[in-house]
C-alpha cells in the first residue's frame, strides 16, 4: 500500500510538473514577444530597416563573400521583421548560394532559391575528394531550372569528372545575366577524362571575366563566349583563342602552358585593347618569353607584371616602340 501510495503521489508531481513546464514556456515565449515588439530596432519603419539591412549586406559581401551567412541572422531580428515577411521577401538578401564540399542535404540551398525569386543570383559550389563520398545527384537536380539566373558562377572540385559533370548541366542553359566565371580544379589523377561542352548553348552575352585553373579553356568554353571578355586568368591558351580575345583588358597567363604555335615567330598575338598583362614565368625558357613578347600587339599595355624573370630575356619585346603606353613595370 505505500508502494502505490507514492507512485500516486509521483504521478501527481510529475502530471503537475508538465504543467508548469508548458506554462512556463507559454510565458517565456510571451515574454519575448514584448521583448522584442519594445526593443528599439522594433520601433524602426520596416522601410528604413530593410534598407538598413541591404546595405549592410552588401558591403558585408563585398568583404567575405561565403562568412557566416548573414541572411540568416537577419531574418531572425525582430518578430515583427520576420513576421511581416520583410527579411525572408526581401530577395535580394538571398542571392548568394553555396554549395558546400559533402553537402547532402539541399534544404537550405533551396531556401534561397526560393526566397532570391527571379533576381540573378551568384552560385558557389565545391566537391570534394573522393567523388563517390561527395554525392551531387540531389544538388544537380534542384539547380538545373536556375542556371539561367547565374550572375556568378564558382566551381571547385577536386575530381575532374566533377568538374567536367557541372559543365555539363551549364551546357544545356542560356546564360543571359552571368558575368564571371571561375573555374578550378585539383587534379586527383583522373586528367585523360575530358568533355566538350557547348556551354552555355544559349550564349553568355554579358560574360566578361574568365578564371580557368586545372582544365584546359577548350573544355570549358566554345569560341563564340570568349568574345565579350575583358578579364582573363588561365594556365593554357591556344592561338585560335587569343584571337577571339579582342575586348580582352586584363590577361594572367602562365607562359609554362602556351601551346607550341602561340610562340611561332609568324604567329601575331593581337590584344587591341589590353591594358594589364600578368605572366607567370618561372622554369620558362628565356627564348619562349622573348618570343611571346615579340608576337604580342598590344598598344594600349599600361602595366606589365612578370614574376621570377631573368635579367634580359624579353629581348626587344618591351621596347618604348613595342610598347608605346606602358607606365607600369614590376617584376618580381
Amino acid at each position: 500500500m505505500q508502494i502505490e501510495d507514492i507512485e500516486a503521489r509521483r504521478s501527481m508531481h510529475l502530471a503537475e510538473l508538465a504543467k508548469l513546464d508548458k506554462a512556463l514556456r507559454v510565458l517565456r515565449a510571451e515574454h519575448n514577444a514584448v521583448t522584442n515588439q519594445t526593443a528599439p530596432i522594433a520601433l524602426l519603419p520596416n522601410e528604413i530597416l530593410s534598407a538598413d539591412f541591404k546595405e549592410l549586406h552588401v558591403s558585408q559581401e563585398r568583404s567575405t563573400p561565403l562568412a557566416e551567412r548573414y541572411e540568416m541572422i537577419v531574418s531572425h531580428v525582430s518578430a515583427d521583421w520576420r513576421a511581416l515577411s520583410m527579411a525572408i521577401g526581401t530577395a535580394s538578401l538571398w542571392m548568394t548560394i553555396q554549395r558546400k564540399s559533402i553537402q547532402m542535404q539541399v534544404d537550405s540551398i533551396e531556401a534561397y532559391l526560393r526566397r532570391s525569386k527571379i533576381l540573378p543570383i551568384d552560385l558557389f559550389v565545391a566537391v570534394g575528394h573522393p567523388f563517390f563520398a561527395d554525392d551531387t545527384y540531389s544538388y544537380d537536380h534542384l539547380i538545373k531550372p536556375h542556371l539561367a539566373r547565374c550572375r556568378h558562377i564558382s566551381i571547385k572540385t577536386h575530381p575532374r569528372r566533377e568538374l567536367i559533370a557541372q559543365l555539363n548541366l551549364l551546357s544545356a542553359a542560356r546564360a543571359p545575366f552571368s558575368q564571371s566565371l571561375d573555374l578550378c580544379n585539383y587534379p586527383f589523377g583522373d586528367s585523360a577524362l575530358v568533355a566538350w561542352p557547348d556551354m552555355p548553348s544559349g550564349g553568355a552575352p554579358c560574360l566578361n571575366a574568365l578564371r580557368v585553373f586545372g582544365i584546359d579553356m577548350q573544355h570549358c568554353l566554345p569560341y563564340r563566349c570568349l568574345e565579350p571578355l575583358t578579364k582573363l586568368s588561365c594556365e593554357a591558351l591556344d592561338n585560335t583563342r587569343l584571337l577571339n580575345l579582342l575586348n580582352l583588358t586584363h590577361l594572367t597567363l602562365d607562359l609554362a602552358a602556351l601551346t607550341n604555335e602561340v610562340l611561332e615567330p609568324a604567329f601575331a598575338i593581337s590584344l587591341p585593347q589590353l591594358l594589364t598583362l600578368r605572366l607567370q614565368l618561372n622554369t620558362i625558357p628565356g627564348c619562349s618569353i622573348s618570343a611571346f613578347m615579340t608576337s604580342l600587339g598590344a598598344p594600349l599595355l599600361e602595366a606589365l607584371y612578370p614574376s621570377e624573370v631573368s635579367e634580359g630575356v624579353f629581348g626587344d619585346g618591351w621596347s618604348p616602340t613595342k610598347l608605346p603606353a606602358l607606365r607600369v613595370l614590376i617584376i618580381d
